[in-house]
């Protein structure tokens, strides 16, 4: 597996194209965060909902500002 740019990763299963980056470019460009978000940030969401008992009842948005728009 090959390290693609901004924390991507790229395997045959994700093969890594210009059209590819392009898009995704193109579909982040207006968010607050101009990027694809990475696995690991997804992970910290998810763990930050897991360890706080505290949060009950919401929804823990991890879309790099995309709602905001």
């Amino acid at each position: 597996m090959k390290r693609g740019g901004e924390g991507r990763k790229h395997s045959a299963l994700t093969p890594a194209s210009k059209a590819r980056a392009e898009h995704f470019a193109k579909a982040t460009a207006k968010h607050l965060i101009p990027r694809i978000g990475g696995a690991d940030e997804v992970a910290d969401g998810i763990l930050f909902v897991i360890k706080n008992d505290f949060v009950t009842g919401t929804t823990v948005d991890v879309d790099g500002g995309a709602l905001i728009i």
